[in-house]
C-alpha cells in the first residue's frame, strides 16, 4: 500500500478534553469507543493510545481492514505514528465478523509495536454482539463461541446520551454531514451560485488590473465576514441559499478564505464547524475545496478527526492539489493535537495581499 493510500486510508482522532468514562471490562470499552469517535466502526482496525498511570483514552485511530498483502506495511504505519506520540502502551480492536481478515493484521501490528517497546494492554476482535480476546484464552472468561457485549446499555454510551453526545450509526453517516448537494437542493444551488458568481465577475470586469486583486478582496471580506460572525453567535441557524452562494463564490478568493479561517478559536470550533459543514452540504464545483478545507479544520479544532478526514476525502476528489486541504491532511496524518492550534490575526491576511 502506498503512502498515500495509507493516508487515505488512516484515520485518526485526538479530542482536546476526551470524555472520562471509565471502562472496568472489555465490554465497557466497546461500548466507550464508539462515543470516542462518533460512530459505531464497522470493518475496521482501531487503536487506542492509553496515557499515564490511570491508562486514559489518548489519540486513537481507525482504519479500514486493508487487503491481506498490506498488513505490513499498515502496521508499519501505525507503528511510525505511536511513536512520534511517545506512546508506551495500546489497545487493539479488529472490528470483523471474519477472524480470516482480522487475526493476521492483529498479529502484525502487536508483532510491530512490541519491537517498539509498546505494551499491548489489550487486544480484542469483536463482531457488533461477541468479543474474543487475543490475550486471554481461559475458557471461563473468554470462552472459544466470544463473549456477549451491548453497546446499546454500555456506561459509554449511557454517558453519551446524558451530554447529549450523538453517535452516527457509521462513518458513511458522518461522511454524509459533509455530502454534496442532490436533486432540488443542488437545482438551486446552482442558480444561487450562478447569480454570485455573475456578480463578481461584473465586478472584476469594471475593475483596473492593478487594483482588482484588492478591490474583490475587500468586496468579498464585506460581504462573507459579517455571515460567518452572525453564524458563529447564532450556531445552528439555516442560512439562505443565496447568502450559502455568496460564502461559496467570494471564498474561492484566498483572501476572503483566509480571513474567515482567522475568525476560527477552540471556543467557537463546534459552531464554525456546524458553519461550514453547513455551506459544504450546499456547495458546487469549482467552489467546493475552500470551504470543505475551512470545514475540515474546524472539524480537527475542535476534536473531531474523523469528521475532518471526510472533508479531506471530498475535498481530494474536488481538487488533489488545493494545499489548504493539503495542510489539513498532513496535520491530521501526523496526528498534530488541536491544542497546536493558534488562532491568527486577520492583519496577517492582508499583508500578504500588500507584498
Amino acid at each position: 500500500m502506498g503512502s498515500r493510500s495509507r493516508r487515505k486510508a488512516l484515520r485518526q482522532v485526538r479530542n482536546q478534553d476526551p470524555p472520562v468514562i471509565r471502562a472496568r471490562s472489555i465490554s465497557e470499552m466497546l461500548g466507550t469507543l464508539p462515543v470516542l469517535f462518533g460512530f459505531h466502526p464497522e470493518e475496521s482496525l482501531v487503536v487506542v493510545a492509553l496515557e499515564g498511570p490511570r491508562s486514559r483514552a489518548g489519540f486513537r485511530i481507525r482504519v479500514d481492514l486493508p487487503r491481506p498483502e498490506d498488513h505490513d506495511s499498515l502496521a508499519c504505519h501505525v507503528a511510525d505514528v505511536l511513536r512520534h506520540q511517545n506512546t508506551n502502551s495500546a489497545l487493539l480492536v479488529a472490528y470483523s465478523a471474519d477472524p480470516s481478515l482480522a487475526d493476521p493484521l492483529i498479529e502484525a501490528c502487536w508483532d510491530r509495536l512490541v519491537l517498539d517497546g509498546v505494551t499491548i494492554v489489550e487486544a480484542v476482535r469483536c463482531d457488533g454482539s461477541r468479543y474474543w480476546s487475543y490475550r486471554c484464552h481461559e475458557p471461563a472468561c473468554c470462552p472459544p463461541e466470544g463473549t456477549p457485549y451491548d453497546v446499546a446499555t454500555s456506561a459509554g454510551m449511557a454517558h453519551a446520551v446524558a451530554e447529549g453526545i450523538e453517535v452516527l450509526p457509521d462513518r458513511a453517516a458522518l461522511a454524509g454531514r459533509l455530502a454534496a448537494p442532490q436533486g432540488q437542493l443542488w437545482t438551486r444551488m446552482q442558480s444561487a451560485v450562478a447569480v454570485a458568481a455573475a456578480e463578481m465577475a461584473s465586478i472584476a470586469a469594471q475593475t483596473g488590473d492593478a487594483e482588482r486583486p484588492r478591490v474583490l478582496a475587500e468586496i468579498g471580506v464585506a460581504r462573507v465576514k459579517p455571515m460567518v460572525l452572525r453564524a458563529l453567535d447564532e450556531p445552528g441557524a439555516t442560512l439562505e441559499d443565496a447568502d450559502v452562494a455568496q460564502i461559496l463564490v467570494w471564498c474561492s478568493l484566498i483572501v476572503v478564505r483566509d480571513v474567515a479561517w482567522a475568525q476560527m478559536t477552540p471556543q467557537n470550533a463546534t459552531a464554525s464547524f456546524a458553519l461550514w459543514s453547513q455551506v459544504a452540504r450546499r456547495a458546487l464545483p469549482p467552489f467546493e475545496p475552500a470551504v470543505l478545507s475551512l470545514a475540515g479544520f474546524a472539524a480537527w479544532i475542535k476534536g473531531d478527526g474523523a469528521a475532518a478526514w471526510c472533508a479531506v476525502e471530498r475535498a481530494e476528489g474536488a481538487d488533489p492539489d488545493y494545499s489548504m486541504m493539503a495542510l489539513l491532511r498532513e496535520t491530521l496524518t501526523r496526528v498534530v493535537p488541536p491544542s497546536a492550534w493558534q488562532p491568527f490575526d486577520e492583519a496577517l491576511v492582508w499583508s500578504v495581499l500588500d507584498r
